[in-house]
Order: structure tokens, then sequence, then C-alpha cells
């Protein structure tokens, strides 16, 4: 999961699917060579961001693509069945 300490690229680089968060929130780091070294709520207090906000936001689209993947995952074992 992502916290406010999270450094911004190791977000970027985790969670490539869920980077238009950051820029549809505003957040004005996503492509700053600043980073590497800040945290999201560093970022967020650059931009007026209310962190908790855009955190329960991001790990909720992670717990949601995440569920997704598992339902890929599962076999459908109705398939083929004929009534």
């Amino acid at each position: 999961m992502v916290s406010k300490d999270t450094i911004i690229t190791e977000f970027i680089n985790q969670y490539p699917e869920h980077v238009h968060i950051l820029t549809e929130a505003g957040f004005p780091c996503v492509g700053c060579f600043l980073a590497d070294g800040e945290t999201i709520e560093m970022g967020c207090l650059e931009a007026g961001i209310d962190v908790y906000d855009l955190i329960d936001t991001i790990n909720a689209a992670i717990d949601n693509s995440q569920n997704e993947d598992k339902k890929e995952d599962t076999p459908n074992f109705t398939s083929g069945i004929k009534e």
C-alpha cells in the first residue's frame, strides 16, 4: 500500500497504471526532478492537496485493480456446462 511517506518515483515505478490519479488531482511533481527525493506528502503540501484523501483514493484504486486481477486468475468452472 501507498502511504504519505512513499517517495513519488517509487509510487510511479510500482504503480504506473495509477499515476493518472496524481495528475488528475493537480499533483505537481509527477515529472519533476524532485520526485526522486520527495514524498507524496511533500508534493501534496506544495499543491494544497489533502494528502489523506489522495492516499485513500490511490489505495482504493490499487485494491480494485488487484481484485480485478484475482477475478481474471480465477478459473471459470461453469464454462462449457450445458443446461
